[in-house]
């Protein structure tokens, strides 16, 4: 099928955007709004403050500016012209925050997370990459052994007469010629899998499963964000009931069930913070500082705290997932060295006997 001009246009354009938005990542979003919290904290209004972007700024951060300008003069809330540019997590905090009056607190947050999301993929990018290395060039050398050094040890002796250590090194070699893609096909699907369960499965098996990471870390980094958007907005004037009812707007189904489950305990007369919030979202020793908080003023900022306090520790937690996956792959390629030292030592050995 023949594609006409504008069609192919119009997927050069999609490209382009796309390649724009990888650009346009965790560090830039920062550095956006960063900028753009100052200016709203300052007292100017959302929609002039990012037409002040737009005049002062350059490159990639001057077309997002542009962009944003365009659309909020279109009529759309900010949130909507933030789409083609900012992650889903950073949109739902800015809508939730335009929806209850608060965007420059909601900014604020979502500046915190990005900056927690930075240094936690820092962290992972780091303990995992020497691992990688090692990993990867442990199996180029055991590929390249058999297929040079190896090649000539078949025609000096059969493969059967050689000592289990070098058949071993062959049998490693050929898994990795003939599977290494399906490993990187199925660590995909895996993950693809895991965060799809992560964000949508609510099902009977759902509280099993936040028992164990990563589920565990998932339900500990949306319950801290829950709770710090829910303590922002009622600090900033909004009815709990309503600011409930705000956050359901753009939440994931398994985010979106707890916040049922809220609205359910409220219409059953529950008053008390901490027995409103026992979904099984939030922890234990959580739920009973907020019966605690409850009985005082102001524990609206409570919830702020415990929220920033808890995506500081879901933060550590991913930090210590990272080393520990880290030192997975490193023990991994640590036995491919073994196999490879006592492969080519062994075998080279058996050569010289009849």
């Amino acid at each position: 099928m023949e594609l006409s001009f504008d069609e192919l246009k119009n997927i050069g354009s999609k490209v382009t955007l796309a390649f724009k938005r990888w650009q346009f990542g965790n560090k830039a979003q920062l550095a956006f709004l960063e900028d753009l919290y100052t200016l709203i904290n300052d007292g100017i209004p959302a929609n002039r403050a990012v037409d002040m972007m737009a005049q002062v700024t350059h490159g990639l951060r001057h077309e997002v500016a542009v962009s944003l300008s365009e659309k909020i003069a279109q009529g759309q809330p900010l949130a909507d012209g933030m789409k083609e540019w900012f992650s889903m997590n950073v949109v739902e905090i800015i809508r939730v925050g335009e929806a209850g009056g608060a965007l420059a607190q909601t900014i604020k947050s979502a500046i915190n997370m990005l900056s927690q999301r930075g240094v936690a993929m820092g962290a992972f990018v780091g303990a995992v990459t020497y691992p990688l290395i090692v990993l990867f060039i442990a199996c180029a050398v055991i590929v390249y052994l058999n297929e040079s050094v190896f090649v000539q040890f078949r025609a000096i002796k059969p493969i059967e007469m050689w000592p289990e250590s070098g058949r071993r090194l062959v049998t490693v070699a050929n898994v990795i010629q003939s599977w290494w893609w399906l490993v990187i096909l199925a660590v995909v699907v895996v993950v693809v899998i895991l965060r799809w369960l992560m964000i949508n499965y609510t099902g009977e098996l759902r509280p099993t499963l936040d028992k164990i990471p990563p589920f565990s870390f998932y339900k500990r980094f949306v319950s801290s964000r829950m709770l710090e958007t829910l303590g922002l907005l009622v600090a900033n004037g909004v009815v709990f009931k309503s600011a409930i009812k705000v956050m359901q707007y753009q939440a994931n189904p398994y985010l979106n069930s707890h916040l049922v489950m809220i609205e359910h305990l409220l219409g059953m007369g529950k008053t008390n913070i901490g027995d409103v919030l026992d979904t099984g979202l939030i922890e234990n020793q959580d739920l009973m500082r907020l019966r605690v908080m409850a009985e005082v003023k102001g524990f609206e900022h409570g919830l702020v705290r415990m929220g920033v306090r808890g995506t500081e520790q879901a933060t550590a937690t991913l930090k210590l997932i990272s080393r520990i996956v880290g030192g997975a792959l490193l023990a991994v390629g640590a036995v491919l060295i073994i196999i490879i030292i006592q492969g080519i030592y062994l075998t080279g050995m058996s050569m010289g006997t009849a």
